[in-house]
């Protein structure tokens, strides 16, 4: 069983290191590292020369159009696996990740579609996500995860990311791209699993950074997911839901929270009227 490891980057160069070094380690080594650089320097390049991967493993793809979403599917076009997988370039994978996702595609064969794993930051221990606290199913209904901790059949080759959502997309809707990537793969009926005890590490520090410029688009993403499936109702629920944790972050004194949550509601008002005008 082999998988296809598509690792989009832009503006890193040590962090990619640090996650070819944490691949280097992996206890299963059927992989093809598929790396798309969005850098117009050799930033990344320089950085491979540091390493050492048998012959066939590693395609390098310069890719001078920006968009995360774009991207992907530039690497989706040269997969070749059975298993896909969307790493962060500033990600590194434990050191049993791929083994235990390719012991559960096996065990569980024709039952499950997608995997997603756990999360938490390598240094603080806080994760990125709130995740469950035991395995579980996840379906349309219970989406689970972000991209880099998804695992997709092969299936998933044949999917394509909506390149108007994701970061560098030139559009308002900075995020969500895996979320109606996913959805779109979750055909009815079709279920995923979710296994606790594996991890992904990767930086948690949104709102710790409070980058308000990041927490805009991603709220404007968010709106665009939800009007793309769901119902008016849905999309004004989730607009008060936000509101909310806004209130109750300025109630019991997280500040910083609260001011995140702010930019995160302006976008998401925006990224709704943004996406009513476009598709007019």
């Amino acid at each position: 069983m082999k998988f296809s490891l598509i690792l989009c980057t832009l503006g890193r160069d040590r962090d990619v290191g640090v996650f070819l070094s944490s691949l280097l380690k992996q206890q299963y080594d059927n992989y093809e590292l598929i790396i798309v650089d969005q850098n117009k320097d050799d930033r990344v390049s320089n950085i491979l020369d540091d390493f050492t991967f048998p012959e066939g493993v590693l395609k390098y793809i310069r890719q001078n159009i920006p968009g995360l979403s774009r991207a992907r599917n530039v690497g989706l076009n040269h997969a070749s696996g059975d298993i896909i997988a969307f790493p962060d370039d500033d990600c590194l994978y434990d050191d049993d990740v791929l083994q235990s996702v390719a012991d559960f595609f096996v065990n569980e064969a024709g039952k499950y579609k997608v995997l997603t794993v756990n999360t938490r930051d390598n240094s603080t221990g806080k994760s990125l996500i709130t995740m469950p606290d035991e395995n579980c199913e996840l379906n349309r209904t219970c989406l689970l995860g972000c991209s880099f901790t998804l695992f997709f059949d092969k299936d998933a080759a044949s999917q394509r990311f909506d390149e108007r959502l994701g970061v560098g997309s030139g559009f308002i809707w900075g995020a969500s791209e895996e979320h109606d990537y996913l959805y779109r793969f979750l055909q009815e009926g079709t279920v995923g699993y979710f296994l606790k005890n594996v991890f992904v590490f990767h930086p948690a520090k949104e709102e710790e950074a409070l980058d308000t410029h990041r927490a805009y688009y991603y709220g404007a993403g968010l709106a665009a997911f939800r009007i793309k499936y769901f119902s008016r109702w849905r999309v004004i629920k989730s607009a008060a839901l936000i509101l909310t944790q806004i209130f109750t972050n300025l109630f019991i004194g997280h500040w910083r929270k609260s001011i995140f949550k702010c930019y995160f509601f302006c976008g998401y008002v925006m990224g709704c009227v943004a996406w009513r005008l476009s598709i007019r």
